[in-house]
């Protein structure tokens, strides 16, 4: 929307979750730091999950060099897609709630 808000694809309709996770990579560093990409699991809600006009994304997200920040993508039917800041809510917990 014009004025930054979200609004669910397809107005007021339910979204069904379909997941397609890319497995994060770690960024090439200057030698003999992390070359593995970070742990994610479980993620909220579940494949094939109905969401309505507001959600809460979840995932628990781990790497021995840590977790600095976590962006959740979404892509839409149209193959656009938005990018969303994942906020630390405790532990390795990472979460963001998004209402329409």
């Amino acid at each position: 929307m014009p004025d930054g808000s979200l609004q669910p694809h397809g107005h007021n309709k339910l979204v069904e979750v379909t997941k397609t996770i890319k497995q994060p990579r770690a960024k090439p560093g200057t030698g003999g730091g992390d070359n593995d990409g970070p742990s994610i699991s479980p993620i909220e809600p579940g494949e094939g999950a109905t969401i309505g006009a507001s959600q809460k994304f979840a995932a628990t997200i781990t790497d021995p060099s840590g977790v600095r920040s976590v962006s959740l993508v979404i892509t839409f039917p149209d193959g656009s897609s938005q990018s969303f800041t994942m906020s630390n809510s405790s532990g390795d917990i990472w979460e963001n709630t998004l209402t329409g």
